[in-house]
């Protein structure tokens, strides 16, 4: 298929049906479903089969969002982003609270 450029394909088939196709970061969705418990790897198997694979676990995903409270509705993509978060959580940084100076006193009206 698309060797090196999975994902650039997968983004293509993605832009063509989003309800049935989804971008691929092979390495993060590997950590994914390895953590939910689905046997699918993507890294290094790039072709139509894998990639059908792939989007079939994320349809098992839609449906178990779906069994949520709350989540009937839950869409691929948003499978695709509770994947994707799984895995690149990253809490930001906290900056530090602005310095907000202390009013002056205008004396020379």
């Amino acid at each position: 298929m698309a060797g090196d450029r999975y994902d650039l394909v997968a983004y293509l088939f993605f832009l063509k049906d989003w309800n049935r196709f989804m971008p691929i970061a092979p390495t993060t969705f590997d950590e994914a479903f390895r953590l939910l418990e689905i046997g699918v790897v993507t890294s290094h198997q790039c072709s139509w089969e894998n990639y059908a694979q792939y989007n079939a676990a994320l349809l098992e995903v839609q449906r178990a969002l779906r069994d949520e409270d709350g989540a009937s509705d839950a869409r691929l993509i948003d499978a695709h982003s509770f994947c994707w978060i799984r895995v690149r959580r990253e809490l930001p940084e906290s900056e530090p609270p602005p310095v907000i100076p202390p009013p002056r006193v205008l004396t020379d009206l």
